[in-house]
């Protein structure tokens, strides 16, 4: 359903068994671990069609990327703690020759990206700009073939307020009840233009969340988390922009601004200027960033005390985990290895003949067949 209307879809997950693991938390059980819960929250970002430790050019496989490497560890987590929820915060469709392929070539077939986060089970997903660069139609196909929800709280449809992607879900982990909301950089109105205008509008992110979290903590959650692809901005991010302010679309980058403005947000999980990000306390908000393209994975642990008929966050913290050196879950590229096979043998895939060989030596002062090309 996409209307103005409130969230009828919204549903909250059963509860799981109660009970506390950690993995490197810092934090230790009291005598009554029934009134505490430790809450992991495990997030990727700018993944960019990165499953395989491959680049797709050269055919290595040993990069020190890929969500395969990312999810060895996030089974190890699991494994310590069943309270868990899994999130990525956008620029997950679009990035590598696999994404190409698909998008291009193969339009007709489940999304490589889809299925593979559908078999690591995200629990949501903020939509990133990259998630545009293949057309509107790509998009919703990959959002209808997803178990988890694509959210984003400011893109509207075209001359509405009507939300074109669910702005928020409520998940409950272990009675803990989480409202998660999603929002997206304004600059797809700059960067897809030839795809969004007069389709998809997209406003200023700071005022979409004041129109969304007053809803999600009207519905008794325990703790509010933002899934977003835009960067931290001023101060932290005064020189990284990618459009200028007469274009007349919104702020890209907000999270610090954010932050300043709802400081009953819990923590931020940011995207969309690849930075490792393992811990920053703002105004009280912890916001932490996933690096890129499965090279980190985000950590955050929610600590709760329960008072009453409710939980209360007593503690939080954050850290960002290297994927380098890790092993890539197995099972992970077995769902991804027809995807990544086609890949390979498009790449590798002969496009003609050449009766001399093209150099690049002058390239730097001439114009060179292989450049041309």
């Amino acid at each position: 359903m996409r209307n103005g209307t409130r969230w009828g879809w919204m549903r909250a997950a059963g509860a799981l068994t109660m009970g506390v693991f950690g993995l490197g938390a810092g934090w230790a059980l009291a005598q009554h671990p029934r009134d505490h819960v430790l809450l992991q929250v495990l997030s990727t970002t700018d993944v960019h069609g990165r499953i395989y430790p491959t680049n797709y050019f050269g055919d290595k496989g040993d990069e020190a990327i890929g969500v395969a490497r990312a999810h060895t560890l996030i089974k190890k987590i699991r494994a310590k703690n069943p309270h868990t929820l899994l999130v990525d915060s956008g620029d997950c469709l679009q990035g590598t020759p696999l994404t190409y392929y698909h998008a291009r070539l193969e339009p007709r077939v489940p999304n490589p990206m889809v299925t593979t986060y559908n078999f690591m089970g995200y629990d949501a997903f903020a939509v990133g700009n990259h998630e545009y660069n293949y057309d509107i139609p790509y998009l919703l196909k990959a959002e209808r073939e997803a178990k988890y929800p694509f959210l984003s709280g400011n893109i509207y449809h075209h001359g509405t307020q009507n939300p074109v992607f669910k702005p928020y879900t409520i998940k409950t982990v272990g009675g803990v009840r989480v409202g998660i909301l999603g929002f997206t950089t304004p600059g797809v109105a700059v960067w897809d233009r030839r795809f969004v205008a007069g389709k998809h509008d997209f406003a200023d992110i700071t005022e979409a969340c004041g129109r969304w979290l007053p809803e999600v903590k009207a519905q008794g959650v325990d703790a509010t988390l933002v899934i977003i692809h835009s960067g931290l901005g001023h101060p932290y991010d005064a020189t990284f922009g990618g459009y200028d302010a007469d274009e007349g679309v919104p702020e890209e980058n907000v999270c610090a601004k954010l932050a300043d403005t709802y400081p009953g947000i819990d923590a931020i999980l940011l995207g969309h200027s690849h930075k490792d990000l393992p811990k920053l306390i703002h105004n009280g908000v912890l916001l932490t960033q996933a690096q890129k393209w499965g090279e980190r994975l985000a950590v955050v642990d929610f600590n709760f005390q329960k008072q009453g008929d409710r939980w209360r966050l007593t503690h939080k913290d954050s850290r960002t985990l290297k994927t380098a050196g890790i092993t890539p879950d197995p099972e992970v590229l077995a769902v991804a290895k027809p995807a990544h096979d086609a890949t390979l043998a498009y790449v590798n895939s002969k496009i003609g003949d050449s009766t001399a060989p093209w150099s690049a030596q002058r390239a730097r002062v001439e114009d060179t067949p292989i450049l041309d090309f």
